[in-house]
């Protein structure tokens, strides 16, 4: 696919200018095997069919059951959710999420393609970063900002410090405040609950800045609030992009997000059955480069490279100027370098 197509030059201008927002959903932690929204929700209805015993439960799991097939996801969820203790529900998710667990179960090569892919979106000069995403695989070992949750008083403060800011929208996998189910939603959604602390951040948040959607279904909530403020702000409101693949969307459904979202699709084919989505790679390689020299931290990148094979520490390195490279090669040696 084009460089360009892939990555619009207007696009690429303004994260080069530290003006856009990554918006990370499932779909970016998929290699690892980690489970999608609806696979979750799968993954816990056998869970509590197999520690529910008595006829009603097991009549109610039924009833769940079908609302799943339906793709009715949050509304079973939240069903199941009321049937199982909290310790017991808490144990599920720690484990379904985990994704070390994950990690281990996947070849060497898969391995090292997530670490690149999460090195280049860490990398890249983002804004700031959102996920809807539980897991703590983007904030594990190499990470430079302090995560913001659901729950923390001062999330809306993060939008006015000018700096970069990392969000965890539905809160982790430990966490109370965890956004899962069609009660959770209402009270961080809805404008009219009395909390509803997750619609006025993404209000402010794309009022003022452009967002590019990476490894995101566009969930109804999400779709909601982008065509309010496009009916209210339809000449101020900053575009947004989203990433996906060609099967994932009709022509009809790409002009209805246009019109009525202020979302623009960037659309990508497999170039082969199993390739999962190596676009969103080669996208994420491209954002990196637009990454401007003086703000590479050369000592905490030559960090992350140590883990990569040669094959894709060279790829990276490859796509840095002369001037990074020669630094973080450098570095590179001075971690080899025997002391004393």
């Amino acid at each position: 696919m084009d460089d360009d197509k892939l990555l619009p030059n207007e696009l690429r201008s303004l994260i080069a200018n530290g003006q856009v927002v990554a918006f990370v959903g499932a779909g970016f932690t998929k290699p690892l095997g980690l489970p999608s929204w609806g696979e979750l929700v799968e993954q816990f209805y056998f869970f509590c069919d197999g520690i529910l015993i008595t006829r009603k439960e097991k009549e109610l799991l039924e009833e769940y059951r079908e609302q799943i097939k339906q793709k009715e996801f949050v509304t079973a969820f939240g069903g199941m959710r009321k049937q199982v203790a909290e310790a017991d529900y808490r144990m599920f998710l720690t484990k379904a999420l985990d994704f070390r667990r994950c990690e281990a179960c996947v070849n060497h090569a898969v391995r090292d393609r997530m670490l690149t892919r999460r090195t280049r979106l860490l990398d890249s000069p983002w804004a700031g970063i959102v996920t809807t995403n539980l897991d703590d695989y983007l904030e594990s070992k190499y990470f430079p900002w302090h995560v913001k949750r659901v729950g923390d008083p001062f999330l809306g403060h993060v939008l006015s410090l000018k700096e970069r800011f990392y969000v965890k929208l539905h809160g982790g996998t430990d966490e109370v405040s965890s956004v899962m189910t069609s009660e959770d939603y209402a009270k961080t959604y809805l404008p009219g609950s009395q909390a509803p602390t997750v619609s006025y951040f993404l209000n402010t948040l794309m009022l003022s800045y452009p967002v590019v959607f990476i490894g995101c279904s566009l969930e109804p909530r999400i779709l909601e609030i982008r065509q309010t403020l496009s009916q209210v702000f339809s000449k101020t409101l900053p575009k947004a992009w989203a990433l996906m693949a060609d099967d994932k969307i009709s022509l009809a459904k790409e002009e209805q997000y246009w019109r009525e979202h202020h979302i623009k699709i960037i659309r990508y084919g497999k170039t082969s059955a199993g390739d999962n989505h190596l676009a969103v790679d080669h996208f994420l390689e491209l954002t990196s480069k637009c990454r401007q020299e003086s703000t590479v931290d050369v000592n905490r990148f030559a960090s992350a490279l140590r883990d990569l094979d040669e094959t894709h520490r060279g790829e990276i390195l490859a796509s840095l100027d002369a001037a990074t490279r020669a630094q973080v090669n450098n570095q590179l040696s001075a971690f080899s370098s025997p002391v004393g």
